[in-house]
């Protein structure tokens, strides 16, 4: 218990560097663009642990140089639940990939501040579309602990907010006009995926239909694409259920609340 809780303040101290930085707005902030002289070379989001809210949601993007060499990261981390608020944070970076984990040494591992070692954090690839956050010692965090960043889509605009299922069950406030996805995981070879079961609404319109985008061994993540258009308060309702069959029986639902400002 004590080696476990080690690890895991590891992590939190490592992310709450970021916390005497500045006051951030209390709706989700949208990634910084990339300048002319940088391009994306991957973009990641989902929630990591948090000592004293709901968890820290969490928007890496990692730039590369023309020549395809790391040029810099954005960081943009939203403390949930807390009393006063949900408060986001930014911090920008160098970052490098090598090789090595303590669980696999063949692993590549995304670096983000290597040479300052008192706020290096560090990412397992765990598959290809999930990097998986490491403590101090390049350990997995525990299982039951929030740890995957997932790989949003190259051809998503660069300023949508992308929620995962971490997301469910908190309220997040999105300015009108902004992009929102979502990313499920789900297996469909197993004969189930995500629908959604409230469908588009004024607040929030569906501008693509859902798509999978495949990870590893039948496993990947069902992609929903809406618009903000109207201010007001929305729920959106998803059920994992029988691919085809809109009247099965769900096995899980999750809901995600919205405030249009």
């Amino acid at each position: 218990m004590a080696m476990w809780k080690a690890r895991y303040w590891g992590l939190v101290l490592a992310a709450g560097l970021l916390a005497g930085c500045a006051h951030g707005p209390r709706q989700q902030a949208s990634p910084a663009a990339p300048s002319p002289h940088r391009v994306v070379a991957a973009r990641y989001v989902g929630i990591l642990p948090c000592a004293d809210c709901r968890g820290i949601r969490t928007d890496l993007q990692l730039y590369a140089d023309p020549g395809g060499a790391p040029a810099g990261y954005d960081l943009l981390q939203t403390y949930l639940g807390r009393p006063e608020g949900d408060r986001s944070f930014t911090q920008s970076g160098t970052w490098r990939s090598a090789r090595g984990a303590r669980q696999d040494p063949q692993a590549l591992v995304i670096q983000l501040d290597p040479e300052q070692p008192g706020r290096t954090r560090a990412f397992r690839q765990a598959s290809p579309r999930v990097l998986r956050a490491l403590d101090v010692n390049l350990l997995d965090l525990p299982p039951h602990l929030p740890r995957s960043l997932l790989r949003v889509p190259d051809n998503l605009p660069p300023a949508a907010i992308v929620l995962t299922q971490g997301d469910a069950g908190g309220t997040v406030e999105v300015p009108a006009g902004q992009p929102v996805v979502l990313m499920l995981a789900s297996q469909p070879g197993t004969g189930y995926g995500w629908a959604a079961v409230d469908g588009s609404t004024p607040q929030l319109f569906e501008v693509a239909q859902p798509l999978h985008l495949p990870d590893v061994q039948g496993s990947g993540f069902d992609v929903f694409r809406y618009e903000a258009r109207e201010p007001g308060a929305l729920s959106l309702r998803f059920a994992y259920r029988a691919l085809g069959n809109p009247q099965a029986q769900p096995v899980q639902t999750v809901n995600f609340q919205f405030v249009v400002r």
